[in-house]
Formats: structure tokens, C-alpha cells, sequence
């Protein structure tokens, strides 16, 4: 089993322009997924995406 990267998320399909989009919430990076998508091709999208953000550290929050 892989490293847990719970960081990066995936919209459900209810969400209008982000449906299936993949987001990384440590680093604010979104990959928006053209619809409709073969499985194959968004599996391989999301994928990738993850392991590109792997290794995201959390932004530091400026206070306000």
C-alpha cells in the first residue's frame, strides 16, 4: 500500500466547471478534466496528479 496523500481531492460530479476535478489543498494546484472522459484516461490523469503533489507541504496561513 502507498503513502497516504489526503491532501489531494477529487470533486464529485455536482460541481458544475470542477466535476472530477482533482485538487491538491496543500498547494492550491487544480486539474480540471475535460467531461465526458474515458475512465482509463481520468485514472491515469489522477494519477499522475497525485503523484505530483506527493510531496506538497501545507502553505503557512498569514494571519490577518
Amino acid at each position: 500500500m502507498g503513502a497516504t496523500t489526503d491532501w489531494v481531492i477529487t470533486h464529485d460530479a455536482t460541481q458544475g466547471d470542477m466535476a472530477y476535478a482533482m485538487e491538491c489543498l496543500r498547494c492550491g494546484d487544480i486539474q480540471r478534466v475535460p467531461v465526458p472522459i474515458q475512465m482509463p484516461l481520468w485514472l491515469a490523469m489522477a494519477e499522475a496528479f497525485t503523484k505530483l503533489h506527493s510531496k506538497c507541504q501545507a502553505r503557512e496561513r498569514k494571519s490577518q
